[in-house]
C-alpha cells in the first residue's frame, strides 16, 4: 500500500491525515472485516473514555 512512499508523516493533501494513518486505519478494518465474517470474537481495545466531574 505504501510502496514507494519515503515519510509516511507525509500529509495527504486536502486532509489533516498523515499518509501513514489512513493506511495504519485500513488495514485494521481489513483485520476486523476478516474476523467478523469468521465469526471471531474481538476485544474491545478501545481506550476507556475519560470521566467528567460535576461540582456540586
Amino acid at each position: 500500500m505504501l510502496v514507494g512512499v519515503a515519510d509516511t508523516r507525509t500529509a495527504v493533501p486536502g486532509s489533516r491525515w498523515t499518509v501513514g494513518e489512513p493506511t495504519a486505519h485500513l488495514a485494521l478494518a481489513d483485520e476486523l472485516m476478516a474476523d467478523l465474517a469468521e465469526g471471531r470474537e474481538r476485544p474491545d481495545r478501545r481506550a476507556p473514555l475519560p470521566t467528567l466531574s460535576v461540582a456540586p
